[in-house]
């Protein structure tokens, strides 16, 4: 094989400069990306951070309002069991508030069928097993109410008087 000459020389100096640009460019290519990909990856982790500090805030702010309930009484912790005080509106609770209102007010005993009536107790049987409770506790005095109108026949009726000094429940 012959010696290269001086143009064949620069040809090939030429043909490896071009491939070390191609080279860098290619690696600039990848590095780039790689930049693209570790930006990525460290928004990621910065919103992982996030996620965990919020989790970490919000885990601080539940403790403190357990120990403030087990510290005033509202959370007892025993026996397996968490006891929290709750409250629970319902329709028939706020019926037997009026009827212990009305029954302390009365001072006399009223008929139960007139008071669940006068609350607007669609079913009358719900509020029976309050009024046992109230009679249990020793808040209401149970009678059996007979009509002294002419023609009423013998069929008693069931009546409640307030005996108790505890207030109604609020």
């Amino acid at each position: 094989m012959a010696a290269p000459t001086a143009a064949q020389g620069k040809k090939d100096t030429k043909a490896a400069a071009k491939d070390a640009e191609a080279a860098k460019a290619e690696a600039t290519e990848t590095n780039g990306a790689g930049d693209e990909d570790a930006a990525k990856a460290a928004a990621e982790q910065e919103k992982v951070n996030e996620r965990e500090r919020k989790a970490a805030e919000k885990a601080e702010a539940e403790k403190k309002v357990r120990d403030e309930k087990i510290k005033n009484g509202d959370l007892i912790v025993g026996d397996g069991f968490e006891y929290e005080a709750a409250t629970k509106d319902t329709k028939v609770t706020g019926q037997v508030q009026q009827i212990v209102a009305n029954l302390q007010e009365s001072g006399a005993p009223m008929v139960f069928a007139t008071v669940v009536s006068d609350v607007g107790a669609k079913y009358p049987e719900d509020l029976i097993p309050a009024m046992h409770a109230l009679e249990f506790v020793g808040l209401v005095r149970r009678f059996d109410a007979k009509s002294t109108a002419e023609g009423a026949g013998n069929r008693r009726q069931t009546a409640y008087q307030w005996i108790g000094d505890a207030p109604a429940a609020a």
